[in-house]
């Protein structure tokens, strides 16, 4: 499968799941989040967590990322990233990922707040895109577990995936937690991207 294509049906599965892509750094016109009505047991969200600053925020991915895109509908923040990892150093995927790590804190602010100040987590997604197996089978062995961070305390979340356009498949970062835990099981995500 070529990039260009898969880049289209990256895109539209999860527009379908309620993701609002961004374009060249700026959102589209506004990036729901949850209804007042069902933001039962909280205290909303922060101040200065508009679509601007939302806005903002995802001017700073564009360099790390060819894909950017947000949820704000569960009221955790979920992002879904994509970048390709042709060429690219071990070394330097690993550093994007580090790079995602210290972004992740900022998003705190669109997650709402509980009793006693608790945030709801922030999650990002962020698929590494290999145009052959041989790259993404060594992406898959030798650095995805090095790429997964995880800040427990702070509800921080980023876990990497691997995408194989040779030979059509998603590889999954093996976390403490069952794939059923995940938002997406591989398998189901192959089926949907390819």
């Amino acid at each position: 499968m070529k990039v260009d294509q898969f880049i289209a049906r990256f895109r539209t599965h999860f527009e379908t799941e309620g993701f609002s892509f961004v374009d060249g750094g700026v959102t589209g016109p506004v990036v729901p989040r949850v209804p007042p009505a069902q933001q039962l047991w909280t205290f909303g969200y922060e101040r200065g967590a508009t679509d601007e600053a939302l806005s903002a925020l995802a001017s700073e991915l564009v360099e790390l990322a060819d894909l950017i895109s947000f949820r704000l509908t569960s009221g955790a923040p979920v992002l879904v990233l994509a970048f390709s990892g042709d060429g690219m150093t071990d070394e330097a995927i690993i550093g994007h990922f580090v790079l995602f790590e210290r972004f992740a804190p900022k998003l705190k602010k669109f997650s709402l707040t509980y009793s006693g100040g608790l945030k709801r987590q922030v999650w990002l997604n962020v698929f590494v895109i290999f145009e052959t197996t041989k790259c993404a089978c060594h992406f898959h062995l030798n650095v995805q577990q090095l790429c997964l961070r995880t800040q427990f305390w702070n509800k921080i979340y980023v876990r990497p995936w691997g995408i194989d356009l040779e030979s059509r498949r998603v590889y999954r970062a093996k976390t403490l937690l069952p794939e059923s835990a995940d938002f997406w099981s591989a398998e189901k995500l192959e089926q949907q991207l390819f």
